[in-house]
């Protein structure tokens, strides 16, 4: 496992960094990591049964939503997936959202499989904004 597969991503890595450099730019970052600690905590009693997870304080994503993760992170276990994907979508919208996995990729996937992530989310937005007139 590796942060970036990609070889030619130290310009990328350089970028990010510096972007995090920014004031409050890395707190948000890390913020999404707390929310997620927080979720799992919420959910100690049910840690092997994602199904079971609710989000807490009852906050959900309640629009169409397309989730693209890498399954190689050095960060979070592949689990974390799904587990993110049925805890932080609303069941509203969960027959119009998306989770889509990489095996071959790690956590930066936006920047390893560029190609295959911008196709992705052209499909999505063609497929779930047609018609949804509130996103």
């Amino acid at each position: 496992m590796q942060w970036m597969r990609n070889k030619a991503s130290k310009a990328v890595m350089d970028r990010l960094v510096q972007a995090w450099s920014e004031p409050n730019h890395f707190r948000s970052n890390i913020n999404w990591y707390r929310a997620l600690l927080a979720s799992i905590y919420f959910n100690a009693g049910n840690a092997t049964e994602t199904s079971k997870w609710k989000a807490p304080y009852g906050s959900t994503v309640k629009r169409p939503t397309l989730l693209l993760w890498g399954l190689d992170d050095v960060c979070l276990v592949p689990e974390t997936a799904s587990a993110c994907f049925e805890l932080s979508v609303d069941e509203s919208v969960k027959s119009q959202s998306k989770l889509i996995t990489y095996a071959d990729s790690g956590h930066f996937v936006q920047h390893e499989k560029s190609e295959e992530v911008t196709s992705e989310i052209f499909k999505f937005l063609k497929e779930y904004t047609d018609g949804y007139t509130k996103l």
